[in-house]
């Protein structure tokens, strides 16, 4: 016999425990010249994943593989030198105020880029170079990167008036620092204080520069904001940027699948630009840009911040949406949900960027779920859950093989091992093994076997139960694809990985049932969640009824506890035993 056997025990157990943290945070102060100070720690005020920023005087540039030759870069600032060659940091105008000048900002730019064998392939627009100042100007001065706007209506929104960091970013500092894979990361930080015509606001902001957690040659522009004041404050946010490709300000904009956003490519190279993200935007345009009065709204529908954007239009993958004839200078903005924040709430905005390069591939991976049940969007104990890992080829002429997809269930659901389905690069489906499951290890895994080309997809969808210990938790779901890049010189199977949040809802019954078992005769002395049995074993069940002390219902005192035992099994008489339970029904089938 393998597999659970199930059981409707009932029994009380009261458990009651604290725990008690005290935490010393020490303020750091840093004096830096034609800057205000700021007092406050950048490892502790925002909850961005990074424990160990430094400061940091000049800038520093993070690379990501993409094969021997080829990688995408990332620093705030300069990064190349007057011979278009990669330079890998020194720029120490990172620590200066950024400037403004008619429709551009200089100083501390965001800089996404190629480098194709120590060759600067540009990404964004930048300007020719003269003299050493002319380059630290000229780091992509017409994208406004992360820009706010105070009002729902906000229109005619240009790079100087509404950049953060040219709008007086108090404070302005730069750090550097690593990510759990030990990979470069960078950001600035400071507070955002206005109180005139523009608004009153008293925010605290960093601008974060990191790889994709999924390990593809992705790098996420991200923005957190904290509302240090002590009313509510409101304001909306884009981020916009003027597209150039290896000196071609022209480029074309197409389309990614299913309105997730765009790219740009050439003969050569492609980068893309996903919202298919958690916190990524909620819509997006394409425009053209206008050197002389660029508005990075201009394209919405209306053209202000309370727009649609060219996320309705239902585009295909690879479909044009500007460019490709007459030479028209392109550039996209993407929005977010306009803000509201109370005291000492935070928000957080991703924007990322990928690239390729003819037959290399580019697997970006998601972990989305749909409740089948509750319809009010929330979890709640007993729902379930329809979970899709998706895998999609956004490289460049390129094939990827896909060998393995493996997903530890987490506590708190439960797999149905029967719904598990592939769904194919062509759309059709196909029903997977329920082998493929281990319920002693609650591990998932599947080998697909099958190729993803560019700009195709496949997916491996199954059933979840949410459980009774998951109430008022969020439970964390990680998925790991691996496969091998057919254009890679090495061949070498990699990993990217998904992770999917699911928040449950608390009942007012507040209480964890588990059931586990071991087998005696084995010798078996921990319990499981399944045992390997045979005729005349001895077998031991463990039952576990906890109920929250902060519940606000109870177990009601005249409670008892009743089980069916299935066919093949028989209990021994006088062998039941428990804490806090007052009655025992048994029942044979």
């Amino acid at each position: 016999m393998k597999g659970k056997v199930q059981f409707k025990i009932l029994f009380f157990v009261l458990f009651i425990f604290s725990l008690i943290f005290v935490l010393l945070i020490s303020n750091e102060t840093i004096t830096i010249a034609d800057s205000q100070k700021i007092t406050w720690d950048p490892n502790t005020n925002f909850n961005d994943g990074i424990d160990n920023w430094k400061y940091s005087r000049v800038n520093y540039v993070g690379k990501l593989d993409i094969s021997k030759d080829l990688r995408l870069d990332y620093t705030f600032g300069l990064a190349q030198d007057t011979n278009g060659k990669v330079i890998y940091g020194g720029d120490d105008t990172v620590i200066r105020d950024s400037t403004r000048n008619n429709q551009s900002t200089y100083y501390s730019k965001i800089n996404t880029f190629l480098d194709d064998n120590d060759k600067y392939v540009s990404a964004l627009f930048q300007q020719g170079w003269k003299s050493q100042m002319t380059q630290l100007e000229s780091t992509s001065p017409s994208s406004g990167d992360f820009m706010l706007v105070p009002d729902r209506t906000s229109s005619a929104v240009s790079t100087p008036d509404y950049s953060i960091l040219t709008n007086f970013l108090s404070g302005k500092k730069h750090y550097q620092g690593t990510d759990a894979n030990g990979k470069p990361t960078y950001k600035f930080a400071g507070d955002f204080i206005r109180n005139n015509n523009f608004g009153h606001y008293d925010l605290r902001m960093e601008v974060v520069l990191r790889p994709s957690p999924s390990n593809a040659a992705i790098v996420q522009r991200e923005l957190y904001v904290k509302n240090v004041s002590g009313s509510t404050q409101s304001f909306g946010i884009l981020y916009g940027e003027d597209t150039q490709l290896n000196g071609n300000d022209a480029v074309p904009i197409y389309a990614l699948e299913k309105n997730n956003g765009i790219y740009i490519q050439s003969s050569q190279y492609k980068l893309l630009f996903d919202r298919s993200l958690p916190d990524g935007p909620s819509n997006y345009v394409v425009s053209q840009y206008n050197s002389a009065s660029m508005d990075w709204t201009k394209g919405f529908s209306p053209a202000n911040f309370s727009g649609t954007g060219t996320e309705t239009k239902n585009l295909k993958y690879g479909d044009l949406i500007l460019g490709g004839s007459g030479g028209i200078d392109t550039s996209y903005t993407m929005k977010w949900p306009y803000t509201t924040l109370k005291p000492g709430e935070t928000a957080h905005y991703v924007s990322s960027v990928g690239v390729s390069q003819p037959k290399y591939a580019v697997p970006k991976v998601t972990k989305t779920y749909t409740n089948k049940t509750s319809t009010d969007g929330k979890n709640h104990i007993g729902d379930k859950l329809n979970f899709d890992l998706k895998i999609m080829n956004v490289g460049y002429n390129s094939n990827w093989s896909f060998t393995k997809l493996v997903d530890q269930i987490p506590d708190g659901l439960q797999i149905d091992p029967n719904s598990l389905v592939l769904k194919n690069t062509d759309g059709t489906t196909s029903k997977l093994p329920s082998e493929n499951y281990d319920a002693t290890t609650k591990t998932l895994t599947i080998p697909p076997a099958l190729t993803v080309p560019d700009g195709k997809s496949a997916s491996i969808q199954f059933d979840t139960t949410i459980l009774s210990n998951a109430g008022g938790t969020t439970i964390h779901n990680l998925g790991i694809f691996s496969g091998i890049d057919a254009g890679s010189d090495d061949a070498e199977e990699r990993s990217y990985t998904a992770t999917a949040d699911i928040p449950i809802e608390k009942t007012a019954f507040d209480y964890v049932f588990t059931k586990q078992v071991r087998n005696v005769t084995n010798g078996e002395t921990t319990y499981k969640d399944s045992t390997n049995a045979k005729p005349g074993d001895t077998i031991k069940f463990k039952t576990q009824f906890t109920v929250n002390p902060a519940s606000a219902n109870s177990l009601n005192e005249n409670s008892f506890i009743y089980e069916v035992l299935p066919k093949g099994l028989v209990g021994e008489i006088g062998s039941a035993k428990g804490t806090s339970w007052r009655n025992w029904i048994s029942r044979k089938n």
